[in-house]
């Protein structure tokens, strides 16, 4: 199975006591278990400029719904939010309307046993954790899970409904990155620039000590954004909490940035990797494996990647010897970067190569 080629739209498996199915399992974590092998799936895009990024991922998924899936930790309050009126939908549907796509009509939970059977290439761009009390009981397995999850290409996003849960999940990351520190978010952070531009403090408003959201970072990618605050609360319609109207605006742009943040991140780490998948075949002479991994990037719309994904077939076809489907591939680079460097080096090679088997002999005399 290639990168990109089977990628799970968005789901999640939630956190549970243990992290093996039990035979008391209901119908839903069996349907989740089933559903982790044949989802339909929707293909990644990578953007680096921050600013443009979401103009790429959305078209990706045309045609799929946004789902947010959270983690059933068992402790108390883990569910906030979840029965009407359901927070989630608000936002679901809030980042819906600004892209374009369809949300699911429910918010959903699952148990992190479910987490460890997506395949690496099918990992859900973020997850979603809360309480309003101390999390519930976790295996060293459960956290062994998340911080894989995380680390490959998830996003953990949580926050707190009171101070008991605020310090038991501090606890509980210290136990799933005993070697990574939650630290403070600068308030300049790509998190708070896009789509919505939030000033600085804007979100420690939603914290009734002014508390700045946490983080934990992986190389330059985010993979996990807590926030101290009832961050959920805002979510919820305005008859249904205490914040106000001012706070529900902050609470749902930094929730759009939020899901933005961990699409974009989710699938240009995927899309890195399958390019990767490639090259590495590529310089093992596995030409065949390395054109399929190609062609299942084939339906990618995005420009940027799609320049990234002629090149690398350019690549293997210049080692391939087959030079001419290798200048067709550098022609389409050349149309959308007519000064892509290694293109024009590239070409300048087959040049040579061309030539040189075309070079005509020399008549004997």
């Amino acid at each position: 199975m290639h990168f990109i080629d089977k990628l799970l739209f968005i789901t999640f498996s939630a956190l549970a006591f243990t992290s093996k199915l039990s035979a008391e399992e209901d119908e839903d974590d069996l349907r989740m278990e089933r559903e982790t092998t044949r989802w339909p799936l929707a293909h990644a895009v990578s953007r680096k400029d921050i600013e443009k990024a979401a103009e790429g991922w959305p078209k990706q998924f045309a045609g799929h719904k946004i789902r947010f899936i959270r983690l059933d930790h068992g402790g108390s309050g883990w569910d906030d939010g979840m029965s009407e009126p359901v927070a989630e939908l608000y936002l679901m549907q809030a980042l819906a309307d600004s892209v374009g796509l369809k949300s699911a009509q429910r918010g959903e939970s699952h148990r992190m046993a479910l987490l460890a059977k997506y395949p690496d290439n099918g990992m859900p761009p973020f997850v979603y954790l809360t309480g309003n009390g101390a999390m519930g009981q976790t295996t060293l397995a459960d956290r062994e899970i998340l911080r894989a999850y995380c680390l490959k290409a998830g996003m953990l996003i949580a926050d707190a409904g009171n101070t008991d849960f605020h310090k038991s999940f501090l606890e509980f990351m210290n136990q799933v990155f005993p070697d990574k520190k939650l630290v403070e978010i600068p308030a300049d952070d790509a998190i708070y620039q896009f789509p919505n531009a939030l000033t600085v403090g804007a979100s420690s408003s939603l914290e009734p000590r002014g508390a700045k959201p946490l983080g934990i970072k992986e190389g330059d990618r985010w993979i996990v954004f807590y926030h101290p605050g009832d961050m959920n609360d805002t979510w919820k319609s305005p008859d249904h909490t205490d914040a106000t109207p001012e706070m529900r605006k902050v609470g749902i742009e930094l929730g759009k940035n939020l899901l933005h943040y961990a699409f974009n991140q989710w699938c240009s780490k995927t899309l890195r990797e399958a390019l990767t998948s490639v090259r590495l075949h590529r310089q093992a002479k596995n030409f065949a494996a390395a054109i399929s991994g190609l062609d299942a990037l084939k339906d990618i719309k995005d420009v940027q990647s799609q320049v990234q994904i002629y090149m690398a077939r350019a690549e293997v076809y210049y080692d391939m010897e087959n030079y001419v489907a290798a200048r067709e591939e550098i022609k389409r680079v050349l149309e959308h970067q007519p000064k892509h460097a290694d293109a024009l080096i590239l070409r300048g090679k087959c040049a040579v190569k061309t030539e040189r088997l075309i070079e005509p002999i020399e008549p004997e005399k």
